[in-house]
């Protein structure tokens, strides 16, 4: 079982937060690449998406597109590795571009270790997305 992440883009991401995102997820993905023996393709920047593969995980992979869509885009995860990947860079674009809306049927608690890594990498804090819908409980 894992989990299912969503995503959608209300406006057009400006060409320099655009660029700005790239270069993270660039930077996630060395790093997550070095960590786990893993080999998915690094993002260029001003390309109309990003795209992660995860045929390695057995998971769904992930895009995310520059322009606005109207449709949630989502990733289902199988609580591996790749979910630290999808949800950095879920937080990493809310982060440059508000308006992005991120629900979540993951658990809070399992959110926070996926920011503080993306944090360490990145050499800045990635805060949880302004107005995320986390719909997994946590155990009391």
């Amino acid at each position: 079982m894992g989990f299912s992440h969503h995503w959608r883009i209300s406006a057009a991401i400006p060409a320099e937060d655009w660029s700005a995102i790239c270069e993270s997820v660039a930077f996630l993905v060395e790093d997550f690449n070095r960590e786990f023996g893993s080999s998915i393709e690094l993002p260029v920047p001003n390309y109309v998406s990003i795209y992660i593969d995860a045929d390695r995980w057995g998971c769904e992979h992930m895009r995310v597109l520059r322009r606005p869509t109207e449709r949630w885009n989502s990733c289902k995860t199988l609580h591996m590795p790749y979910d630290k990947l999808v949800i950095s860079v879920i937080a990493v674009v809310a982060a440059h571009h508000a308006a992005t809306e991120v629900d979540s049927d993951g658990l809070q608690s399992h959110w926070q270790p996926c920011l503080d890594w993306a944090g360490a990498v990145l050499g800045r804090e990635i805060p949880m997305p302004d107005g995320i819908r986390i719909t997994g409980a946590d155990p009391a």
